[in-house]
């Protein structure tokens, strides 16, 4: 079902970065990977993710707007806790059919995942309907239970937002520091700025990481602290080193 109009499909798997997050624990007999599995609900994408995004964030957007305009926080531990388990009665669809395989002329050349009745790598939860709106209001209302995840994800926000790593972060005379970063989406760029002035363009290992030396005397930095300030995407990283 997701190969109409082309031989390529949606795409599922785990992620190479990030690790399994304390909500699909229990689905973790069904992963059976230590990382972190995607996609968790399914959309419509025969355009790509460019139609399936905006089609969850509608979904999210009706969902604050009968939530009298507050959002709903994190998502994902409603959405495993309590909406997926329930399934139709929650405004669950259930994929059961199907496989995100690459398939040309009738053989199958790379290997995907099959849907199942559940929870499954190739489709999540599977997809959403009308009634998926006032169950995420009430899943997310229910108990606080948003509450920790809010707490868990600024906590880590903040601590990502300073996760720039400096050896060492005091240069003598005549030395330099080792900077790495991490956090970011692999392969896309990375602004590296050093006193709000643009001092290079990184690109971001598979592990997510960027690394620059840094050299005073080629960048021409006088004594005292230094800001480096790293943008891609959503994410900017900042973190200070010593000259002198």
């Amino acid at each position: 079902m997701w190969h109409v109009g082309g031989i390529f499909s949606e795409g599922a798997g785990y992620s190479s970065v990030f690790a399994r997050p304390a909500y699909q624990d229990g689905v973790a007999g069904i992963t059976r990977s230590p990382m972190r599995s995607v996609p968790d609900i399914t959309m419509d994408a025969q355009d790509g993710t460019s139609e399936a995004g905006p089609l969850l964030n509608g979904v999210l957007a009706l969902a604050t707007q009968l939530n009298h305009g507050r959002d709903v926080g994190p998502v994902n531990p409603a959405l495993y806790e309590f909406l997926g388990p329930r399934g139709a009665a929650a405004g669950i669809a259930d994929v059961i059919h199907g496989n995100d395989s690459v398939i040309v002329n009738g053989k199958t050349v790379v290997q995907g995942f099959t849907a199942a009745p559940g929870f499954d790598v190739a489709t999540g939860w599977g997809t959403v309907n009308g009634r998926f709106v006032p169950s995420l209001v009430a899943a997310t209302r229910a108990d606080g239970q948003e509450a920790a995840a809010r707490r868990q994800a600024r906590a880590e926000l903040a601590a990502l937002e300073h996760a720039v790593r400096f050896t060492p972060d005091r240069i003598g005379r005549g030395g330099a520091t080792y900077m790495l970063a991490g956090g970011f989406l692999p392969g896309h760029p990375v602004q590296m700025s050093i006193d709000a002035r643009p001092a290079a363009t990184l690109t971001v290992g598979d592990l997510g990481t960027v690394t620059y030396m840094i050299d005073p005397g080629l960048l021409k930095l006088g004594p005292g602290e230094h800001t480096v300030r790293l943008s891609s995407l959503l994410l900017t990283i900042t973190g200070s080193f010593r000259v002198g």
